[in-house]
């Protein structure tokens, strides 16, 4: 299976640029996920290299191929859509088989391929139903089904389990996952579900106005955002960000004063002091009572439990700002409550005022990655 690549891809829609000088690489057999907020040009990214829109400027490579100037039955693609995109006239079989039919492949051939799929997707008792006959889930595999008989050389996802509910969209995560394993094919899964990014992904394109904000595993996107926005999108709850100000050295002797309380930092350059910064700390770094060296006091302002976890929203005496930590589910703490908070030097992510990571001791990503998409460009600013 090909790897895909997007050269310094553009789009506009009159004067309005959806998609701003875009560098990706997909390696072969691998299941990169696009991920970011509604209007990031996510799908616009999908639908171009499908064909279903043009490109305004770069180019999109399948394989050792630009296919720009390729029509899209002409690019070896099959894609799964958000709205199933089924024949409601069509028995569940004819649907699988629809564009084997459409490419002539004998009938009996196609009825060998059609059963194949089914197994896979254990669709067989359904062979004969109509689409109004089947759940959501169903008629989900149904669309994976007639991707699947194709054998394309990339598979796209375009936010396929957004119909679904809660159980369904894990039990069709796992149905995915198993598929790429099975097929080792190259797949591109759009969605603006950030669980759906980090369970799925071999890597994330984190996407931000049409530009990429960071591409990574999902432990680097997670344990090392490199800009605030990526920060703040990927974790759930997400990364707490505090405004402080940078008073003392460089390296590991960097103090960051959090209102009248003073927290070590580790910074990979030097700062002046004064400068203004953003200390980001996860919800399961600060510990409610222990845990760790450097504490912060505050006042319970609500607890919400979820059955494995309780997260505690706590406004903070030394900055007035309010936090969120995750403490275990049978701790005793009722609102009003005051609370001590301990973390680790060591999980403190600092950001510049433009929004870049500072932070020291965590890998950054590649130059040509960078949050504006091209090297030497301004950042995107501030979320």
């Amino acid at each position: 299976m090909p790897g895909v690549r997007f050269e310094a891809v553009t789009k506009r829609f009159g004067e309005t640029t959806v998609l701003d000088g875009v560098d990706i690489d997909i390696a072969e057999g691998e299941l990169a996920v696009f991920v970011g907020p509604s209007g990031c040009g996510k799908s616009t990214l999908l639908r171009m290299l499908a064909g279903l829109d043009d490109v305004s400027s770069g180019r999109i490579w399948i394989g050792d191929e630009v296919v720009n100037a390729r029509q899209p039955r002409e690019r070896d693609i099959a894609m799964v859509f958000q709205s199933y995109a089924l024949y409601p006239h069509l028995t569940v079989e004819q649907n699988i088989g629809f564009p084997l039919r459409m490419t002539g492949v004998p009938r009996h051939e196609r009825r060998r391929q059609v059963e194949a799929a089914a197994a896979l997707l254990e669709l067989t008792p359904l062979l004969d139903r109509y689409p109004r006959q089947l759940s959501g889930g169903q008629r989900q595999r149904v669309a994976m089904g007639r991707a699947i008989v194709r054998n394309p050389a990339v598979f796209l996802f375009d936010e396929p389990l957004s119909n679904l509910d809660a159980a369904l969209r894990l039990q069709m995560r796992l149905e995915i996952a198993r598929l790429h394993r099975e097929f080792a094919a190259t797949m591109i899964y759009v969605t603006h579900d950030q669980v759906e990014a980090m369970t799925l992904a071999d890597r994330i394109v984190v996407l931000r106005d049409g530009r990429v904000e960071q591409i990574g595993t999902p432990r680097d996107i997670y344990t090392a955002p490199r800009t605030r926005f990526v920060a703040s999108f990927i974790g759930a709850p997400q990364m707490n960000l505090l405004d402080a100000t940078l008073i003392e050295g460089a390296g590991s002797s960097t103090l960051a004063r959090l209102g009248s309380a003073d927290v070590p930092v580790s910074l990979a350059r030097a700062a002046p002091s004064g400068t203004r910064a953003t200390l980001g700390l996860r919800p399961e770094a600060l510990v409610p009572g222990g845990g760790g060296p450097f504490g912060l006091i505050g006042t319970v302002r609500h607890a919400e439990y979820l059955g494995s976890m309780l997260y505690l929203h706590v406004s903070l005496d030394d900055c007035g700002q309010t936090v969120v930590a995750a403490a275990p589910p049978n701790r005793a703490v009722q609102v009003g409550d005051r609370l001590g908070l301990r973390f680790s030097a060591d999980d403190v992510h600092v950001f510049d005022e433009a929004g870049y990571r500072i932070s020291d001791g965590r890998p950054e990503a590649s130059p040509s990655h960078s949050p504006a998409g091209q090297p030497g460009q301004a950042p995107v600013g501030d979320p």
